[in-house]
């Protein structure tokens, strides 16, 4: 429904509604005259009941000077005796019509004569008038029903429309109804998101369960492969006594290297699983973090040791005590998350670089990976679930940096992440350091 439509609507309806005001004004114009007409019919009709002659006298100076018949008519009752009352109650009732008041036949037939009919022309005027404004009543909703049916067809193929190409609903510019597309413009640009998330959600979580059951799937193969060995191993060994001291030594050394690999997968699966666990339990609000003083320095030393010193740029032995308030616990897990990320995308000719940098209510860590970096654009998916980047070689659950950012942001603090061809993706937060009588009291 156009603008240019709605306009020659209201111009229609205000011509309408003016020739309508023209011709109740011409119609009480009309009445009015009737009225004073009768007016002066109705008094003739009530004196010549009490005096025949008196009224003919009226008639004759009334019809003969039109300007002045009130007047004429006034002075010659007035000089018929007893007659004032008459007068009064045929002025009250002169806008009735002669026929209700009871006069008798010659009055009636006097005033009926005399243009008795303007009365019949008000009263088919009247009915013509009603008539016509049925009509047009009628008419008018009729169109008007059968213009907001239409229009709210047009709305409905738009909307199925938008909601089936997922576009954004085309509003009409203007018009009665520009509130109502807007708020449907609102409804739908929400349900289209909804959707669209919903949809990116599904893939998402369809990627990543691919990529937990190649984390899992990996160990796990080792896990089976090394029980697989060891049974051949230990199954010769049976059969064949006659092993020397040596093939028993070298024997001895490689199951214990397979035990280990397979230990070593099995922590692996153990920590995937922990993560998902981890995380659904944020999700659903059932972590609770600790407000510990503890040692950073010592979160660290644990984090550098478990992913092996050669892989850091960090003297933690030379740090010295550097207390912050949080949970040990779930720190060291999202430090870790980081330090993996780093290790992951950095340069493996060039350790990863740790700074902590101590101010006066809290304590900055900063990491340093060296790598070629990455896009502003990933920038900002970095700490999104399920995200494992473009230039992921290998497969990824892309749930670790959403913990680390989740853990970090309910440690007080935002992480920040920014990238360079120099120095490659660097990573930034900072934790509260605790008052000096909590310190105190700790110690």
């Amino acid at each position: 429904m156009s603008g240019y439509t709605d306009k020659k609507r209201y111009a229609f309806l205000y011509i309408s509604a003016v020739f309508f005001m023209m011709f109740i004004f011409i119609f009480v114009i009309y009445r009015e005259k009737c009225d004073r007409k009768n007016d002066f019919k109705i008094i003739v009709g009530e004196v010549y009941d009490k005096s025949p002659e008196a009224a003919d006298i009226i008639l004759n100076q009334a019809f003969e000077l039109k300007e002045n018949t009130k007047l004429k008519t006034n002075t010659a009752i007035n000089n018929i005796s007893g007659s004032s009352k008459v007068i009064k109650k045929a002025i009250k009732q002169a806008d009735r019509a002669a026929y209700s008041l009871g006069y008798t036949d010659k009055a009636y037939d006097i005033l009926f004569d005399k243009d008795f009919s303007g009365i019949k022309k008000y009263e088919l005027l009247s009915c013509a008038f009603f008539i016509l404004l049925v009509l047009f009543s009628t008419l008018s909703i009729y169109f008007w029903k059968k213009n907001i049916i239409m229009y709210l067809k047009n709305v409905s193929e738009r909307i199925s429309l938008a909601l089936s190409e997922k576009k954004k609903f085309k509003k009409a510019d203007g018009g009665r109804f520009y509130f109502l597309e807007k708020d449907i413009e609102d409804l739908i640009n929400i349900q289209i998101n909804l959707k669209n998330y919903i949809d990116k959600r599904e893939t998402d979580m369809q990627k990543f369960m691919e990529n937990i059951a190649h984390q899992i799937k990996t160990p796990l193969a080792r896990i089976l492969l090394n029980l697989d060995m060891l049974s051949s191993l230990f199954e010769e060994s049976f059969l064949e006594n006659h092993y020397e001291k040596d093939e028993k030594a070298e024997d001895k050394k490689n199951a214990d290297k397979l035990i280990a690999d397979s230990l070593s997968s099995g922590e692996e699966i153990k920590r995937h699983i922990m993560m998902l666990l981890n995380l659904a339990r944020m999700e659903a609000g059932k972590v609770h973090f600790r407000k510990d003083i503890v040692d950073l320095a010592s979160i660290l030393e644990k984090i550098v040791d478990r992913f092996g010193r050669k892989n850091f740029d960090a003297d933690t032995n030379s740090m010295g005590e550097v207390y912050i308030v949080g949970d040990e616990e779930w720190l060291f897990e999202a430090i870790s998350n980081l330090v993996d990320n780093s290790i992951a995308h950095g340069n493996s000719q060039k350790p990863i670089q740790i700074r902590v940098r101590e101010f006066d209510t809290d304590v900055r860590v900063s990491l340093t990976d060296f790598g070629s970096g990455i896009s502003n654009e990933e920038i900002s998916k970095v700490f999104d679930r399920y995200y494992t980047g473009s230039d992921s070689d290998s497969y990824s659950t892309g749930i670790g940096m959403n913990l680390a950012r989740y853990v970090i942001e309910a440690h007080y603090s935002d992480i920040r992440l920014s990238s360079s061809d120099k120095t490659g993706i660097k990573i930034e937060f900072n934790l509260p350091k605790p008052e000096l009588k909590q310190k105190i009291r700790t110690v």
